[in-house]
């Protein structure tokens, strides 16, 4: 990524990353309000059991989505890239 536009980049990842929580806070608060179906303490306690596998499970998506996005592939694709936008050489 260029210099000039480091700003950017983590103004769109900060961005992301607060959105992504609030959709996840979202997300999370209508699976176990709609499960919820008296309001009794064992009730709301099991009402948590499917948002926690689904918490579960999008956590194996990111980690699968960061293993792929930094192996091998993703950092020569990396690397093409720097040297188009850059082409003087990066150091080591």
């Amino acid at each position: 990524m260029p210099r000039e536009q480091a700003g950017v980049a983590a103004a769109i990842a900060t961005t992301s990353r607060q959105f992504g929580q609030a959709i996840g806070v979202a997300i999370v608060g209508a699976i176990v309000a709609s499960t919820a179906g008296a309001s009794t303490a064992a009730a709301l306690s099991s009402a948590t059991h499917p948002a926690w596998w689904t918490l579960t499970a999008l956590g194996a998506v990111v980690l699968v989505l960061g293993v792929l996005a930094t192996g091998r592939r993703a950092t020569d694709s990396a690397r093409q890239t720097a040297t188009r936008l850059n082409p003087e050489p990066l150091a080591a």
